[in-house]
């Protein structure tokens, strides 16, 4: 009985060393999407700080991007996975989130370098669903942005360029000709699994990898231009 106790033991001992730990939470470790996740408590609040701290984007241009085609887009297009016909039409009663806590989580995602554990903690989702549903939802904001005039990138006229050009040199006089200005931003990213990609985003000084942003500013601070590479 001894014996066969200890045989147990060691096949109980190599099995647990041959199976990876868990990086990932399960089902029964999560609250249900759609019932008091921190998420929910967050959008019932509809603080603009707590918005921009999350999101990066205040209460009003969160609805305005949600109404200008991203709702549309998430209630009438298909998830493409391998096992759903991606002409079929999209079973919304069957998405563990709807229109707005997707634009959410990809908000989330984009706005933070939190790891996709705490993404399923706030929204209440396990790994796959994560993944699959920020893959698609890039793809609807993108489609979304572009439609939407406010977050056309567009250079300012002539008459507008004279304006800002007098705003500046009325406060700074040796800068005769410019109509705005200009700084840098380095936001963190995932490493990319293209070699080449993940090259050309690799910071050796601070030994992580960057997405480069250039912000051009309006002197009136209502307008601006991002460039990213």
């Amino acid at each position: 009985m001894l014996a066969l106790a200890g045989e147990l033991e060691a096949h109980n001992v190599h099995a647990a060393q041959c199976q990876p730990a868990h990086q990932y939470l399960t089902r029964p470790n999560l609250p249900e999407p759609y019932n008091d996740t921190p998420w929910q408590h967050l959008l019932a609040a509809r603080n603009d700080r707590a918005f921009i701290t999350t999101m990066g984007f205040d209460v009003n241009s969160f609805e305005l991007i949600l109404n200008s085609g991203f709702t549309e887009f998430w209630n009438t297009t298909t998830i493409q996975r391998t096992d759903v016909d991606v002409d079929g039409h999209p079973q919304l009663g069957r998405h563990s989130l709807d229109a707005t806590g997707a634009l959410g989580l990809v908000l989330h995602y984009l706005n933070s370098c939190m790891t996709q554990t705490s993404l399923q903690q706030i929204f209440g989702l396990v790994p796959v669903t994560v993944d699959c549903y920020i893959h698609f939802c890039l793809q609807i904001l993108d489609t979304t942005l572009l439609s939407m005039p406010d977050a056309c990138v567009v250079w300012p006229n002539a008459s507008q360029i004279s304006e800002y050009s007098a705003m500046i040199v009325e406060r700074h006089g040796l800068l005769q000709g410019a109509f705005g200005s200009i700084d840098g931003l380095k936001l963190p990213v995932e490493v990319p699994e293209d070699p080449m990609m993940e090259n050309a985003s690799f910071n050796s000084w601070t030994h992580g990898h960057y997405s480069n942003q250039i912000f051009v500013f309006s002197p009136d601070g209502m307008s601006y231009l991002i460039i990213s590479w």
